[in-house]
Formats: structure tokens, sequence, C-alpha cells
């Protein structure tokens, strides 16, 4: 008669493979608790037999040659089913028993007492139990002993489960740490993942490997296979590929859309009888959630689902991820290396890159020609190079102080521009190079030619000076004419004819005014202004200045204020008059009806201070960089007809320099703008800028 199979058949069987038992060899500690068991009860046949799915397997056997029986006859396959001692004193006068072939013919068993083996989560894997050939029955010592040899033997399983457990944890740390280090000494990706695979299949005892990749970097990579026997490795994978549940089409699709590996065991196919398959694993490699890679190990016995097996692939998986991405972050910047560098190549500026010592780091093609065509040495600190091209300037001295002061503060930044003896010129810039905390790492270097741009500026300056001092002289005698007709020098001129001098000497004298414009910022520009120092009282240079632009500024409606504080300056009166007048009649020009510009005057902190404050329109802030540029004019004044040079805030910035201070401004839009004018108590000006 059949046993009844469990109602928990499948876990029961799930925990059997837990145990790695079946089809092991022999081993002394369970064969001396079947010889014991043997010689307590006073039989010829011991056994300890494990029920699998179809059959009994004896782990340990005494009086018996049989290794194993069909599970429908087995007498054990009963005994699972019983807590207690199961006992047949008499098989043949047992309907369960009488036809059995194990009773009927050899070994002709009449006596059967087995005691189940119960694992530690409740299930039974076989039994303990003895046999004899006539019939008995067992004393309850007897009972009591096969009972705590049970119990025994299930100890034994579980400290033998233990103790591969610990081993097969040690072979997987020792697997992870081997190709940790091949994942990561590799020269390439492609060679990680094949070394990987090999030691996978060697470590494990697999018979053989594959690796696929998914990434779009690699589409028609070829797969590779690592196979313990390269003979037969081309046979073999032709047959493995139609071995795979489900098909390999599938079962990638499947696991590229999940990320989650496929585990099948004991396969029975023809493929699988044909090349002694077992058990095929498929594990993803993972970047950032995106399955880049396949691997698919093959084993020709059948390996239990192992989530400690599973854990280890996923750490290889992970560590070729990692190897996989960097990879990838290797290419993407070099790929962005390369477009930098044919950026910074196409540049006409020179660039430099230093690390904190000064040790050249990068140069781009400008910057590397620059050099060559100097003479200066390809090798050596940026410092040592910089040094020697000081040495071929017109002014040394500066060049190799400003050189210093960078060395000396690694954190500055520097601007200069220099002039060699040959008649070259540039512009330097550098900035330090910042990681984390201002901590320095290095130094950029920038050199923009300016030869060019310096002798286009001289022909300019002196077009400009020529064509300026030849209007003048035309200029100078309309305007003498056309007073001499107002003032009647010539007759009385009818209404008409008043007004259409009127217009010319309006006109002339605003023609003048640009001319004069021209010819001061020609002067500003070669350097070639001279100043008249005297002390002067600068409260009363700006009442002077805003009754001068009263008449204008009541025309438009606008009301002038001044606040001002007693402040004496050494200056020159007529350049500081220029100054104040081109702020002045901006501040008007750009106030709309109704609206105030307001000047103040103060000393602070041994500094004068002029401010010129309007109620208007205000400056748009991408506009703001341009202001003091020749020839700027703002989108409001161009909108408005507003009438202008582009000339004034240059020369104001000028002058206010060349007495030793600065002009700044601040302007929001709707709002209006306040300039700013700081001048040293005592002009700190160079001797060539004074008059003699």
């Amino acid at each position: 008669m059949r046993p009844e199979t469990p109602a928990t058949e499948l876990a029961r069987l799930e925990a059997l493979r837990r145990y790695e038992i079946l089809d092991t060899e022999t081993e002394q500690p369970f064969d001396d608790l079947t010889a014991l068991a043997a010689h307590i009860c006073g039989v010829p046949i011991s056994l300890i037999s494990l029920v699998d799915s179809d059959r009994q397997w004896f782990k340990s056997k005494v009086g018996l040659e049989l290794d194993q029986t069909h599970r429908d006859v087995s007498f054990c396959g009963h005994a699972i089913l019983e807590d207690e001692i199961f006992v047949v004193p008499d098989a043949a006068a047992d309907e369960r028993f009488a036809e059995n072939p194990l009773v009927v013919s050899d070994p002709s068993i009449r006596f059967y007492a087995g005691k189940q083996l119960v694992s530690a989560d409740g299930h039974a894997l076989g039994a303990l139990c003895v046999m004899d050939r006539t019939p008995r029955n067992i004393t309850g010592e007897q009972r009591r002993a096969l009972e705590a040899l049970a119990r025994q033997t299930v100890a034994l399983l579980e400290q033998r489960r233990s103790q591969a457990m610990l081993k097969q944890e040690m072979r997987l740390a020792e697997l992870l740490h081997a190709t940790a280090a091949a994942a990561n000494d590799a020269a390439s990706t492609d060679k990680a993942v094949a070394a990987c695979l090999e030691l996978v299949c060697t470590r494990m005892g697999w018979r053989a490997g594959k690796a696929v990749r998914l990434d779009g970097d690699h589409p028609g990579m070829a797969p590779l296979w690592y196979a313990d026997d390269p003979d037969e490795l081309s046979e073999f994978r032709r047959t493995i590929e139609a071995a795979g549940r489900p098909s390999a089409d599938e079962l990638l699709a499947r696991i590229a859309e999940t990320g989650k590996h496929a585990w099948f065991e004991s396969l029975a196919d023809g493929a699988a009888e044909s090349t002694g398959l077992r058990t095929v694993v498929v594990m993803p490699v993972l970047v950032r959630r995106e399955v880049v890679a396949l691997f698919r190990f093959i084993a020709d016995e059948a390996i239990v689902h192992d989530e400690r097996v599973v854990d280890a692939m996923g750490t290889v998986g992970a560590q070729l991820g990692r190897a996989l991405e960097r990879e990838r972050a290797e290419r993407a910047l070099a790929h962005r290396f390369a477009e930098l560098n044919a950026v910074l190549d196409a540049t006409n500026e020179g660039i430099c890159l230093s690390d904190r010592d000064g040790q050249v780091r990068y140069v781009n093609t400008s910057m590397e020609d620059l050099w060559n065509a100097l003479g200066l040495p390809t090798r050596g600190s940026v410092w040592s190079r910089l040094l020697e091209l000081a040495e071929t300037s017109t002014e040394p001295k500066s060049v190799v102080a400003a050189i210093g002061k960078l060395q000396k503060h690694p954190l500055e930044r520097g601007t200069a521009e220099f002039v060699l003896e040959s008649g070259r010129s540039f512009l330097a810039y550098s900035v330090p190079v910042l990681a984390d905390h201002n901590l320095q790492t290095g130094r950029l270097f920038v050199f923009r030619e300016t030869t060019s741009d310096r002798e286009l500026e001289r022909l300019k300056d002196e077009f400009l000076a020529t064509v300026s001092h030849e209007l003048r002289t035309p200029l100078t005698s309309i305007v003498g004419y056309a007073e001499a007709l107002n003032a009647g020098d010539f007759g009385e001129l009818g209404a008409d004819q008043a007004e259409f001098v009127g217009v010319i000497e309006r006109n002339a004298n605003r023609l003048t005014r640009l001319v004069d414009d021209l010819l001061l910022t020609a002067r500003i520009e070669s350097h070639t202004l001279e100043l008249n120092l005297e002390d002067v009282d600068v409260a009363a240079l700006v009442a002077d200045c805003a009754q001068g632009v009263t008449p204008y500024a009541d025309g438009r409606g606008v009301r002038l204020v001044l606040e001002t504080e007693p402040l004496t300056l050494r200056a020159d009166t007529l350049r500081l008059s220029q100054l104040l007048n081109n702020l002045l009649s901006n501040g008007v020009k750009f106030t709309p009806d109704g609206g105030t510009v307001t000047v103040r005057t103060s000393e602070e902190e041994g500094v004068g201070v002029v401010e010129v404050e309007d109620t208007g329109m205000g400056i748009p802030a991408d506009e703001q960089d341009r202001l003091f540029e020749r020839f700027f004019r703002s989108s409001v004044a161009h909108r408005r007809s507003i009438e202008g040079t582009g000339l004034g805030l240059v020369i104001a910035k000028a002058i206010a320099e060349r007495h030793g201070g600065r002009i700044a401004f601040e302007s929001h839009v709707g709002k209006g703008t306040t300039f700013r004018v700081e001048l040293p108590l005592l002009a700190e000006v160079p001797a060539d800028t004074i008059a003699a």
C-alpha cells in the first residue's frame, strides 16, 4: 500500500533539500548510530532513511545492500506520518504490507520499527528504523533508546548543515573577495566580467557560465563564456541554448524588466540528459536599477535554491555594476574632457592650469604656441616661466611684484597688463582653483594678447583727436559769426532770421561740446590729461554747477536739491566741474517731470564724497556693466530719444581716477540712480599728470 502524502509535502521536500544530504557519501557518525540501534534492538537491519519525492534514500545502513527504494514500497514513508514510533510486528499479517515486494521477496522484511526524524522547523525528513526477517516487537526500553537515537540523528543532521553553511559562507566570502579584486583590477569591464565568470564557476563548482552585456554601449558584443572543459564548449553551448526554462528571449525580457534572478533546479529533458545539466541560475547585473548584464550559471547536479548564494551573486553583480558604472563615468568624463579640450584649443586666449605648487597640469594650444613664440622653457613650474617672461617686459619690477603677490596670497585673484620689450602686450588674469572649505588645489592662468587692440585704440584716438581738432576751427568761426549776427553787428535781424541763427548757434555749441568731449577723451586715453591742482571748495563748486544746470532742469520740471557740507579738496577745478556737470546733466535728462535730483557732499574717513541722486528711470540691470564704455547709450535713452554722446560718464570716471579716486553707482529701474564719487582729500596722482 502506497504511503499517504503529507499535507505539507512541498515545504517538507524543500526543508529536506536545504540539508544538502541526499546522494552524499557515507559518514561514520551516522553509521555509528545505525549500528547502535541494531545492537540495542537486537535486529540485523538498521537504516537512516530520508524520504524524497519519489524514493527513500539511505544515508546509513546496517545489514542491507540497497542504497534506496521507491517511495511507494517504503515503510519509512508511513513512519514520517506518525508522531510516535511506527511499529509493524508482522508485515506479512498486515494488509498494508502483505504484498509489499520488500516483504514477499528479498530482503524479506517481517518486523519494522521506525521513529520519524523531525527538523528544527517541524518537518519529517525521514526515519531512523530497525528491521528483522522474523516477526517480533520491541520493549519499552528499546523504544526509549530508538527515540533517543532519532534525536541524535537529527542533531547530527543539524550539525552537518551548520558546518556546511559555515563552509559555504567562507567559500562565498572568499569568492566575493576574489571577485571584488577582479572587478577593481581588471584592465577593462569585459575582462572584469570574464574574470568574475570564471571565479564563480570554479569556486562554486558550477560546470559553465555565460555573461551577456545588455547596456546600449555594447549592443553587438558577443557573449562571454566559461566552461570547465574547453573542448566540449561548442557542443555544450549549442545544447544549453535549447535547454532554458523558459525560452531564452522570455527569460531575458523578464529579468531585464524586473531585475530579479531566476533559479531552475532539477531540470529533466532531452537536452539536460545529454549534457548532464540539472540546474540553471540567471543573475542580473544592475547599475542604478537598470539591468546592464546577465550572468547565467549551469551545474550538472540539482542545486537547491539558496538565498546565501543569491545574495552573494547579487554582490558580485553589484561589484561588476560599480565597475560598469565607473567605466560609463570614465567614458563620459573622457568625452566631456575631449569636448572641453576642443573648446579651449579653439580659443585665442592662452590657458594654463597648475597645481597648488605651480606645476603645470594643462595648457591649451594657444598657450603652448605663445610660450614657444616667446622662447619660454617647456619644463619647470609656471612661476619660473612667468618670472622669465617678466625679465623681458618694459617694467620687470612691477610684473615680478605682481607674480610674488599671487605666490604669497594663493587665494587672491590677479589681473595685470604688461608690455614686452618687443612691443607685444598682454592682459593676464589668474584665479585660484578651490575645493571644499576654500582649500586651494591649483591656479588658472589666462593670457590674452592685446598688441592689436592697443594699436587699434591708438589709431582710433589719433583719428578722433585729428578729426576733433580739424572740426574745432570751423566750429569756432560758425559760433563766432552766429553770436555776431545775434548781437546785430551786421544789422537788425528779422524774427525768422533770428530764429534760424538761434538754431545754428545751438547746434554749433552742441557740436562744439561733442568735439571737446572727443578731444578730452583722446587726451585721457593717451594719458596726456594734465591736472592743475589747487584747493577747491567743493560745496561752492557744486552750487555753481547746479546754477548752470537750473534753467535746463526748470524746463524739464525737475527740482534740484543741494545738501552740501563744507568740503575742501586738492583738485583741478575745471576737471572737477566737468565731472559734476556731466553727473548733474545726466540726472536731469533721465528724471521725468516732477522728479528730483539731489547733490550731497561730505567727508568720510579722510575721503571726500560727492553723491548725485535722482528719482529717474533707472538703468536696466543687464546694461549696468557697460555704463562706462565709450559711446554706450542705454536702451532708455534710445527709446525716449534723449540726447547724448555716450562719453559723459567715461570722462567723469577718468577724471575721478586721475585724481586718485573712484566712481560707483547704484540703480534700480523705476526708482532712480545714485552716483557716488570718492576723492582723496590730498590727490595722489602721478607726477606726469600735474601741469608744470
